[in-house]
């Protein structure tokens, strides 16, 4: 519980490689990391932007056999959205349903934003489409997001 609230705070103050080395400490503590802890990893590598790191910790935590929840997923989405990584943003989406995730809003206002980010309009507009189909409602930030994506740049 300490070395989670410990990584936490990390990532309140955007410093994604020190909570890299708090989780990987867990280990030489013998200690084993759960959910909560890969998850905050991953949300702390979000808000330095890392996305290729916030993939590297999603994948140690499958390779421990921990499954990904919706927070776990949608830290590394977000990580990929911020970084305009909208190829790996939609992998990691079709992971959810592979890993019988459920994705929600939050999980496709990333997406939809990473189009925007990459000049994808088409596809954030499918997307927002698709939403419903899933019967998910998108949100402020879903109509934002795609309108964003289609504005000229």
């Amino acid at each position: 519980v300490c070395h989670n609230l410990a990584m936490s705070a990390c990532v309140r103050g955007q410093q994604w490689e020190r909570a890299l080395q708090i989780l990987a400490g867990m280990d030489s503590d013998g200690l084993d990391g759960n959910v909560v802890s890969y998850s905050t990893a991953i949300s702390a590598c979000e808000k330095g932007q890392q996305w290729a790191r916030a993939l590297d910790v999603l994948a140690q935590m499958r390779g421990r056999r921990l499954e990904p929840n919706v927070v776990s997923f949608n830290s590394a989405l977000s990580a990929c959205e911020k970084c305009g990584q909208w190829l790996q943003a939609s992998h990691l989406l079709a992971d959810m349903v592979g890993c019988t995730v459920q994705p929600d809003t939050i999980s496709f206002n990333a997406f939809i934003s990473a189009c925007k980010n990459s000049d994808l309009w088409r596809l954030a507009l499918r997307t927002l489409a698709g939403m419903h189909d899933l019967g998910l409602v998108p949100d402020a930030i879903s109509h934002n997001s795609a309108i964003s994506a289609c504005e000229p740049r």
